[in-house]
């Protein structure tokens, strides 16, 4: 009688492999069978095996490419669920929490600082502060328009290159849409100040992809 294959390791290429040994050792109580420099071998008691090498801290990682998009492992019971979910809250790197018909999943998120979601961008625009925020075409379309201001940069390959001139860039799109191209998110938050609010909201960097602006006076040059 034939046997199937089944998975025996997985390899994943990570920009920081000391970070990533420490994340993964922790959430997954994976034990460390061998380390070099620049890879190691994490093994859990089963026998399944996650092979991590570290590809420098301004590796890119594509992003809408075809190819393997999750690795999902399972727990003996609720009680290592729990334990998943514990560590990655702690680790600001707890998504979601969700059971359907005798399912639970715990999800989680990439935990990394400024200078790795910057590196997982590329190209693109940091927008630090955005003022005449308003809705269009009804609340319920989730449509919106607002201005860049302050605190505002062009990266270029994974690094802060440029600062933007304010109010010479203004940002068209959906609500519904940016929520569902998120790609990463830091691990630290720090206070924004909404207008005319009592609360400061302490909230992460967030990357998302095709986020559509419009050029409205001056635009620097070389942004292409």
């Amino acid at each position: 009688m034939a046997h199937g294959a089944r998975l025996g390791s997985v390899v994943m290429f990570v920009q920081n492999l000391d970070r990533s040994v420490s994340f993964y050792t922790d959430v997954l109580a994976l034990e460390v069978a061998d380390q070099s420099p620049t890879a190691a071998l994490l093994r859990s008691g089963d026998g399944s095996q996650l092979i991590l090498r570290a590809m420098g801290s301004n590796a890119s990682h594509a992003l809408g490419s075809v190819g393997v998009q999750y690795v999902i492992w399972t727990a003996d019971g609720k009680e290592g669920l729990d334990r998943c979910e514990r560590v990655l809250k702690e680790r600001s790197a707890h998504r979601e929490t969700r059971g359907s018909a005798g399912v639970m999943v715990v999800e989680g998120r990439d935990p990394i600082p400024l200078d790795g979601l910057l590196a997982r961008v590329q190209n693109g625009l940091y927008v630090g502060r955005i003022w005449y925020t308003y809705p269009i075409n009804g609340l319920r379309a989730g449509d919106f328009t607002c201005t860049v201001v302050g605190d505002s940069f062009i990266i270029r390959d994974g690094r802060i290159a440029a600062p933007l001139k304010a109010n010479t860039l203004r940002i068209n799109d959906n609500l519904t849409r940016l929520l569902g191209a998120v790609v990463g998110t830091t691990k630290d938050v720090k206070g924004t100040l909404v207008w005319g609010a009592d609360e400061i909201v302490y909230a992460p960097t967030i990357a998302v992809t095709g986020v559509h602006v419009d050029a409205i006076a001056g635009f620097m040059e070389g942004m292409g």
